[in-house]
């Protein structure tokens, strides 16, 4: 049996055509709340806004807010979705 050296860039590249269906999450980024005094700002990283093809001129945030009933004691959820423009 012959032994074959297989680089891992090429493993990679392989690993991601066999999973090209299937749904996955790239990542995840913390970036820090920003307060003027008036308003509170969230930066969106370049590279964020590159893979996932943000358009400033069209695309818009959504902000939704969960409340819970008050017997639950739960703080309010925010959920952030990207509408994007047509």
């Amino acid at each position: 049996m012959v032994k074959v050296n297989i680089k891992e860039d090429v493993i990679k590249e392989v690993e991601d055509l066999v999973d090209i269906n299937k749904e996955k999450v790239e990542g995840k980024v913390e970036v820090p709340v920003i307060f003027d005094g008036r308003q509170y700002t969230l930066k969106i990283p370049k590279r964020v806004a590159d893979h996932v093809g943000i358009d400033s001129k069209k695309d818009k945030f959504l902000f939704q807010i969960r409340t819970f009933p008050i017997e639950e004691s739960k703080k309010p959820e925010l959920t952030i979705t990207l509408k994007r423009g047509e």
